[in-house]
């Protein structure tokens, strides 16, 4: 079990459980344990085929940049009803997420961390938070999230409101799979609670952020798709 790697059958992806990367301690991850019975990472690696097969029939370019930025994918133990899941700018290439037998669930969870990672590299190039007014954007940590109980940075609302815009609109796919309305379904239940968040945090960001040339149209393209 320990040198564990299998590898997605139709994606380029393994399931990884025995690596230095998957093993590292770091904030956020380090006390959740990972997945160990041989059982559970075949049907993990199952259920990831599924997911990023949703992903593909969403969208193709979202796929393609999906399989160009992760590599690995690290299943954690189940800590609660939520289902946490993490990356690492310091590690690209590797994400960390809730071990699930529900394929759209954890599609919700790689298309969160993908663009994640998307944005922090995007951020390399450019802010997208006017630098000369909020600094590297982290260090005040005084703003209301609509993700978080705690108040947080400028630049964690921003990725919030880039990654759920993702989201919400790959549920938005997923509910324009349906002939009639089924809120019962975890799509309808996701993308109406996603879009009233996304709402609130564009709103602190519009009110709260000074923005690059390239963050302001950003900022406009989400806003449109809220």
């Amino acid at each position: 079990i320990f040198f564990s790697q299998p590898k997605l059958s139709k994606h380029p992806i393994t399931i990884d459980v025995w690596s230095e990367c998957a093993r590292m301690n770091f904030e956020g991850m380090e006390w959740i344990k990972r997945i160990e019975s041989k059982d559970k990472i075949n049907k993990f690696r199952l259920t990831a085929e599924k997911a990023v097969d949703h992903i593909k029939n969403y969208d193709n370019n979202i796929y393609n940049e999906l399989c160009l930025l992760v590599n690995k994918i690290v299943p954690l133990k189940v800590i609660s009803d939520a289902n946490p899941s993490s990356s690492n700018s310091t590690i690209l290439g590797i994400i960390f997420c809730t071990y699930t037998e529900d394929p759209l669930l954890l599609a919700e969870m790689l298309i969160h961390e993908f663009s994640h990672n998307k944005l922090f590299l995007f951020q390399e190039i450019d802010p997208l938070l006017n630098s000369a007014v909020h600094g590297d954007g982290w260090a005040d940590q005084s703003y209301y999230s609509p993700w978080r109980s705690d108040p947080r940075p400028l630049n964690g609302i921003l990725h919030g409101l880039y990654v759920f815009n993702e989201v919400a609109s790959f549920w938005y796919y997923i509910m324009s799979q349906f002939t009639e309305k089924e809120y019962s379904h975890i799509s309808f239940k996701r993308f109406y609670l996603l879009v009233e968040q996304l709402k609130i945090a564009i709103n602190v960001l519009k009110s709260e952020c000074t923005f690059t040339e390239s963050g302001q149209d950003l900022i406009n393209e989400i806003n449109k798709n809220i």
